[in-house]
């Protein structure tokens, strides 16, 4: 495997717990993806089964 195949390791992570944000949420993550410039992860926390955000985040 050469180093382009493997994954890089994050230098951040960004922790979010949302909740009935689907309306703001596409906007946040192409702003955060627009400025952070290093390997990065975004983890999402959320507890609502019925809340749109994390449709919204695999999109």
């Amino acid at each position: 495997m050469t180093s382009d195949q493997i994954p890089s390791t994050p230098k951040l992570s960004v922790l979010m717990p949302v909740r009935n944000e689907g309306g703001n949420i596409k906007i946040m993550l192409k702003v955060l993806h627009a400025v952070i410039e290093v390997p990065h992860e975004l983890l999402f926390v959320y507890d609502q089964p019925d809340d749109d955000c994390i449709k919204i985040v695999h999109e």
